[in-house]
């Protein structure tokens, strides 16, 4: 009987971690269009930018410059990644990209948006990307989670 209880307790603990790893974010990709305004607005109170004017509210006072140069590091890396996994870009498309990085600067969170409205690769965009964002470090550490955010041109007509 013991013997019983003792495996029953195993499995009930080993659900409890294995569901807990699993509410972990992980690197998880959002579309901004399909992400609720209060989900945002969660993340963004959870988060601290990397960069301010306010640099009491900011991750890194005083370094704009080194968030500058690891977030271009992250776009090059990024577009890497799209050509490595064989996605092609139709014409150039405008986009915004937020990231939520954790202490260690892991990725929590990707969310996106295409500005251009006739764009419908989201599924292999996103599949492109998966890989890129459960294992990409941004290359700053905090002692808070933080986010950076940024626009421009996502790629080129290949």
């Amino acid at each position: 009987m013991k013997k019983y209880i003792f495996t029953i307790m195993a499995f009930v603990t080993i659900g409890v971690f294995a569901q807990t790893k699993n509410m972990a974010p992980n690197g998880k990709i959002i579309r901004l269009s399909t992400l609720a305004n209060l989900e945002l607005i969660k993340l963004d109170s959870l988060y601290l930018s990397a960069v301010s004017i306010d640099t009491s509210k900011c991750a890194f006072p005083n370094k704009s410059d080194s968030v500058a140069i690891c977030f271009g590091k992250f776009m090059e890396s990024l577009n890497k990644e799209l050509t490595r996994n064989n996605f092609k870009w139709q014409k150039e498309t405008r986009g915004f990209i937020r990231c939520y990085f954790n202490e260690n600067g892991n990725i929590d969170y990707f969310t996106y948006d295409i500005k251009d409205t006739s764009f419908a690769q989201y599924k292999e965009f996103e599949g492109a990307l998966k890989d890129f964002v459960s294992s990409y470090n941004f290359g700053l550490k905090c002692d808070k989670k933080y986010s950076q955010c940024g626009s421009g041109p996502f790629g080129r007509k290949k």
